[in-house]
């Protein structure tokens, strides 16, 4: 009996990882996530959240400059990113089949978000002053 204990005390981690796997929901990655950022960009941002939590629990010049310094880093890459995707975009278009009217087609239509106007029970409010 001693035996069998010990096997099963060796191998009882092991079936609980296991179960633990077959019972939970794992998503499936997303194969067509065409909006995922360049992994450069994604570690630049993780760098610039570490100098922030830096930053706030320290409040030194050293970490606010080194935050300042990341911040500009990332919206750099973000616009040279977005530059990039939109010229790559621009040059996958050809007019011999039917992607330049899609494109067209999204420009023309596109819709504008309108904010109603506040009401009172009596008259339309214009300013914040109201």
């Amino acid at each position: 009996t001693d035996l069998v204990t010990d096997i099963m005390a060796k191998h009882f981690p092991e079936i609980v990882t296991n179960t633990a796997r077959v019972c939970s929901n794992s998503t499936p990655p997303n194969p067509n996530n065409h909006g995922a950022l360049p992994l450069f960009i994604l570690e630049l941002i993780q760098q610039k959240h570490n100098a922030r939590c830096a930053w706030q629990n320290q409040r030194n010049l050293v970490a606010k400059k080194m935050l300042n310094k990341l911040t500009k880093e990332v919206q750099t890459a973000l616009q040279q990113f977005r530059v990039n995707s939109y010229n790559k975009f621009l040059s996958s278009i050809h007019h011999n089949d039917s992607s330049l009217w899609k494109v067209t087609k999204s420009l023309v239509n596109q819709e504008t978000n309108c904010i109603p106007s506040l009401y009172t029970p009596t008259h339309l409010i214009i300013s914040n002053a109201e």
